[in-house]
């Protein structure tokens, strides 16, 4: 799926996409950088375990990814951590 072509549809029927951040290190740092640029796509929340450190946490990154799996949401994942396996 090319989201790229999807967000000025949604745009020009007045309902963009709006995302939620979770995680406002590299990745999320990146990505806001580049939602000005994007038509069609809105952010409406930013949350951060840590603000003032903003890295990376396996553990919220799953936890956060399967509540939203769970509600029915779409889930799109840069979570480099949460890719390594780990010991509970």
């Amino acid at each position: 799926m090319n989201l790229a072509k999807l967000y000025p549809a949604r745009a020009a029927e007045g309902r963009p996409v709006t995302a939620g951040l979770i995680g406002a290190g590299n990745f999320g740092s990146m990505f806001l950088a580049q939602v000005p640029h994007v038509e069609g796509l809105e952010v409406a929340a930013i949350a951060d375990l840590d603000p003032d450190r903003a890295t990376g946490h396996p553990r919220a990154g799953i936890r956060h990814a399967q509540t939203a799996i769970s509600a029915g949401r779409h889930e799109v994942m840069v979570n480099v951590e949460a890719d390594q396996p780990f010991a509970e």
